[in-house]
């Protein structure tokens, strides 16, 4: 956390020359007002900003592991596509996937006012999915709901989720937001498990030294993905 924190930090100061001291920029910025400065970079997220982590696998089957993530990754491209709401990006929240780190803490590094988090259990075709929209300030839950559903109901799951989410953060969405926000997901399953394989191979090729065998692994998971779910985006552009 302490590094994310640094780094977001070091981001938002100012740029100055090898040397250069904080005093020195200031005074090369006549009129700068360091109380509004420090009050700019200290400021709070925005109201209706979120974060989407990873859901944990409740599972006993590791490889379900993918279709966790798949699912984690879904409900963040819907939510991204709601007017109003700021998303964090998935390579930011999905750092924080296997650490059990207060909300607190992630709504502050990701500079996010809201966290949602959850967990599936999957058994055969079969499925439990909690979600939780947590307040980061607090720790305090604003919305949770448990769902017992098969796999083929896992896209209306997604779709709930996204829209319980808007409601509760006070974005209230038309039919043409609302399409355009289903329109962003993936509705087969096997689909965006086999793009979660993809990606997983797809960063241990490029882990170290490219590795193509692993990447012609990637490619094959893409093009299954592509098969299962031809207008999948994400898939054409990675492969």
């Amino acid at each position: 956390i302490l590094e994310i924190t640094s780094v977001v930090v070091d981001r938002m100061l100012p740029e100055r020359e090898e040397g250069e001291t904080p005093a020195a920029v200031d005074e090369a910025r006549p009129g700068a007002d360091p109380a509004a400065l420090a009050a700019q970079m200290f400021a709070p997220p925005p109201d209706r900003s979120i974060a989407v982590l990873p859901f944990v696998n409740m599972s006993g089957d590791p490889e379900n592991e993918y279709f966790a993530d798949g699912l984690s990754e879904e409900i963040l491209n819907f939510l991204a596509g709601v007017p109003g709401l700021q998303v964090t990006a998935r390579t930011s929240s999905f750092q924080f996937k296997g650490r059990n780190a207060d909300v607190r803490e992630v709504g502050e590094a990701l500079n996010a006012a809201h966290v949602l988090e959850g967990s599936v259990r999957r058994a055969g075709n079969q499925a439990r999915i909690t979600a939780q929209l947590i307040r980061a300030a607090d720790g305090y839950h604003l919305w949770s709901e448990t769902y017992d559903r098969t796999m083929e109901d896992t896209f209306e799951v997604q779709t709930d989720i996204a829209e319980s989410v808007s409601r509760a953060l006070g974005v209230v969405l038309d039919d043409q937001q609302r399409q355009r926000m289903q329109a962003a997901g993936v509705r087969d399953v096997e689909a965006f498990i086999a793009f979660q394989k993809g990606q997983t191979k797809f960063w241990q090729a490029h882990s170290h030294e490219i590795d193509m065998a692993i990447m012609a692994e990637a490619s094959d998971w893409f093009t299954e993905a592509l098969r299962l779910e031809p207008r999948f985006a994400s898939a054409y552009f990675i492969r």
